[in-house]
């Protein structure tokens, strides 16, 4: 079930809608591993994370963000990572997860 977030007010751009799905453990820690947002377009990337994060609590600013808001997940958006600045144009899939890694 996705939740919706109520967008704001940008005379500018058309709002366009963004599912944001987290993959584990985040999945895991969330009321839904994925939820809708509405924007305007043209919106950052943290600008839809920082409305998860108002949403959801501050105990995910510290799953998502070092102290020094440097992420500590990926983001993938039509398949290609994209950064904190990427501007969402269009509305589309952003797909949060932890890196993989090992040893």
């Amino acid at each position: 079930m996705c939740e919706t977030m109520s967008s704001f007010n940008n005379k500018n751009s058309e709002d366009i809608n963004i599912e944001i799905k987290f993959i584990s453990p985040l999945s895991l820690k969330t009321d839904s591993p994925q939820f809708m947002v509405k924007v305007p377009g043209g919106s950052k990337l943290s600008t839809i994370i920082d409305k998860f994060i108002d949403k959801y609590g501050e105990k995910y600013n510290k799953e998502i963000f070092d102290s020094d808001r440097k992420p500590y997940v990926n983001f993938i958006v039509s398949g290609k990572f994209v950064e904190l600045n990427y501007k969402m144009q269009t509305g589309g899939i952003v797909i949060v997860y932890p890196p993989i890694g090992g040893g």
